[in-house]
């Protein structure tokens, strides 16, 4: 009378758990090759900087990845927190951010790993709802090695300060955040945030 029991014996009905994670690791080997060629943490541009847009070909090709990782995770639910990252990032490629916030307002409460929490801050920055991004971004950089692993936290935490009106504020994250890349090599998809940065400081 109380229906199917917890841990009830029935069949499994869909593909097997060993089946859907070999599926999960192909698409994500493919859709990593794919995003990393713009960061693990996507630059968003602002209204004026129209040179960081994807073109044609780059947004054809996120475009189908994106449809590839939308297809596993509608066939199932096991492989969710195994894919959403990379769904938030090509969606946040793709100017989508409203999709973007909620998929990655999910994923960091059911994986709240930094990275997670960094992707959610990026997504709420841009859907304009700096102060609940500043927070997250500002909570980040008070934890280890943030500065070596994720210095885009730097150049986020400063748009949404400046976009708030405190302009001092961004500056220095402005100036932090270029302190730590210019010293090293600046891959292709990183150009944007420095030269953004630099015209932001009169550089």
């Amino acid at each position: 009378d109380r229906g199917v029991p917890a841990g009830s014996s029935k069949k499994r009905v869909g593909p097997s758990k060993a089946t859907t994670k070999k599926l999960a690791d192909n698409v994500r080997t493919e859709a990593v090759a794919v995003l990393d060629k713009f960061g693990a943490i996507p630059y968003h541009p602002e209204k004026e900087d129209k040179r960081s847009a994807l073109d044609n070909d780059q947004a054809a090709e996120v475009t189908a990845i994106l449809t590839k990782l939308d297809e596993l995770a509608d066939g199932t639910s096991l492989v969710t927190t195994e894919i959403e990252d990379l769904r938030v990032r090509a969606l946040l490629l793709l100017g989508r951010a409203n999709e973007a916030r909620k998929l990655a307002d999910d994923l960091a409460v059911a994986r709240p790993l930094p990275f997670n929490k960094a992707l959610l801050g990026v997504a709420l920055y841009a859907s304009r709802r700096n102060e609940e991004a500043l927070k997250i971004f500002q909570d980040l950089l008070r934890g280890t090695r943030t500065d070596t692993k994720m210095p885009e936290v730097h150049y986020y935490a400063a748009n949404c300060l400046f976009q708030l009106g405190r302009e001092e504020e961004a500056f220095q994250e402005w100036s932090a955040y270029l302190a730590i890349v210019e010293g090293q090599p600046t891959p292709k998809w990183r150009e944007p945030f420095v030269a953004r940065a630099k015209v932001q400081l009169g550089r």
